[in-house]
């Protein structure tokens, strides 16, 4: 019989919510224009619709607080080193995930915490399908601590936009942030579905069939399971 993963019931109770019932909300900001870009526009519109609605909200502007990367480099086709070294130092083991305890996943500490990721692609969309040459922080970083991860929201072809249509993507944002607290989470398989005697792999009765998988696991950020990126999931 292969070993199962182990699962730790006794996860912290994380509130995302302050005492009078509003949200705490942290926006990371990686971008080294933080006036005139798109990003930056993103970033107030933002701040604006959780500041309306009343929330407390902390921004991190990791450039503008000088954030040590510790990395050079100044092209990358994934996220900014900045922003790698971000998760490196903050997703840290013993507080976002513990594989002694078995708190990965849908068990991760972060759990009743939920997280959005944005950004802009300045390659066209057939660039990240599974035959594309550009590429989860999703599952492999997010879920694997345990966040609640609901749709990203992803804007192509930022290169190349016409007057007017940068106004359209931040309205639709703002409209999109105003009722992010309503959106259902993206189904992930569970650390109940791999095997430790695998490699961290799925196990072999939910490849085969054998059981019937509980989740509806969608597609991801990238090429997670030789599956096509898809934002409507």
């Amino acid at each position: 019989m292969s070993e199962k993963c182990p699962v730790n019931a006794a996860t912290p109770n994380l509130n995302p919510e302050s005492r009078n019932g509003k949200k705490n909300i942290l926006i990371v900001y990686a971008h080294p224009d933080n006036k005139k870009s798109l990003n930056a526009a993103f970033l107030k519109a933002e701040k604006y619709v959780f500041a309306n609605a009343g929330d407390t909200v902390v921004i991190s502007d990791l450039y503008d607080m000088k954030f040590n990367p510790a990395l050079s480099g100044d092209d990358f086709l994934s996220p900014p080193a900045i922003l790698k070294l971000w998760f490196e130092r903050v997703f840290a083991a013993s507080f976002a995930f513990s594989f002694k305890d078995g708190k990965l996943f849908n068990r991760g500490p972060m759990k009743d915490r939920r997280i959005v990721v944005s950004f802009t692609v300045g390659g066209n969309s057939t660039c990240y399908t599974p035959i594309g040459m550009l590429g989860d922080i999703e599952n492999g970083t997010l879920h694997f601590c345990g966040f609640q991860v609901v749709k990203p929201q992803i804007e192509y072809g930022t290169f190349n936009l016409k007057e007017g249509e940068g106004d359209e993507l931040l309205m639709a944002w703002k409209n999109r942030l105003r009722n992010i607290w309503s959106e259902t989470p993206r189904a992930y398989y569970t650390l109940e579905s791999c095997e430790y005697s695998k490699g961290f792999q799925l196990s072999d009765a939910i490849i085969n069939g054998e059981v019937e998988n509980p989740d509806k696991v969608p597609s991801t950020i990238g090429q997670h399971m030789n599956k096509p990126i898809n934002s409507e999931l």
